[in-house]
């Protein structure tokens, strides 16, 4: 009896430790970085084709709002954005999935069409260059 109260004991002890190490990391992650603004926005195509967009941004917390205009679609546009790392879709007639890493007044990454991938770079319009 007393074994078996040994390892109850044990393992709630583990159970404790393993809680305390998952919310010690849920307290480590970064904030997300602010990403509010307008961006100007150079695709390219997985077919090489290059296009100019512009997506305004709305953040509360780690959750994205805002707008998106492209040379054959606007309209609304939602998603998150963790630490550096940005996802968001268009609400458009064709979705577009971005994904990027956001470093300063620049995020670079890829999107996502029709199951086909391209990249893009997009850099905040309206704040100075730091050289």
């Amino acid at each position: 009896m007393s074994n078996h109260r040994g390892r109850v004991l044990l393992c709630t002890a583990i159970y404790i430790v393993m809680a305390c190490s998952v919310s010690l990391a849920d307290d480590q992650a970064p904030p997300p970085v602010d990403v509010t603004g307008t961006w100007s926005v150079l695709a390219q195509s997985a077919f090489g084709r290059e296009s100019l967009k512009t997506i305004q941004l709305t953040q509360t917390g780690n959750q994205i709002r805002g707008f998106f205009k492209g040379p054959n679609q606007s309209g609304p546009l939602a998603g998150f954005i963790e630490g550096n790392r940005i996802h968001f879709s268009t609400e458009t007639r064709t979705v577009l999935n971005f994904r990027g890493k956001v470093d300063g007044n620049t995020i670079t990454g890829t999107v996502g069409v029709h199951g086909k991938i391209g990249e893009w770079t997009a850099t905040r319009m309206g704040v100075p260059n730091p050289n």
